[in-house]
């Protein structure tokens, strides 16, 4: 071996690691994902397999609560997960302590985020503003989730 090449990485022997990135409220497709890991586990299992999501889990896509719930409850079936923070589930955050922030959010796909949590298009649009959108999405959004994106 040429002394400038280096061996291809590689990881721990009875390690595979599934990684995903960017979902962006596709529950449908991730579902279908986690389904063919399971699959993929069953078929050829491995001692310590991990899922690591790569952020970008909400908005523009319809169903950014029930990709919040799979995490969830993924993580019963794959022994490790490990969920990283982007920018989408930052602005999420910044929008739960600064109403103004919305515009920001709403660009990035935020408002159909909020309707996945039942906040309807009179709620966004017909609302005393900001805060008022702030109000109902924090009186929406379930513990378990708001823990969860502070814990990416």
């Amino acid at each position: 071996m040429n002394t400038l090449q280096k061996p291809y990485p590689t990881l721990p022997e009875g390690t595979r690691i599934y990684a995903t990135g960017d979902i962006h409220g596709r529950y449908d497709l991730l579902e279908v994902m986690g389904k063919a890991i399971e699959s993929n586990l069953t078929k050829r299992p491995v001692a310590d397999p991990a899922s690591i999501f790569l952020s970008d889990y909400i908005d523009r896509g319809p169903d950014s609560r029930k990709v919040i719930e799979f995490f969830l409850n993924h993580h019963q079936r794959t022994p490790q997960q490990i969920c990283l923070k982007g920018n989408h589930e930052a602005s999420l955050l910044e929008f739960l302590e600064n109403p103004s922030t919305l515009y920001h959010w709403e660009g990035l796909g935020g408002l159909e985020t909020l309707s996945s949590y039942g906040l309807s298009e009179h709620n966004l649009f017909s609302s005393d503003g900001a805060a008022s959108v702030q109000t109902l999405f924090k009186d929406t959004l379930p513990k378990s989730h708001k823990d969860f994106f502070k814990s990416l």
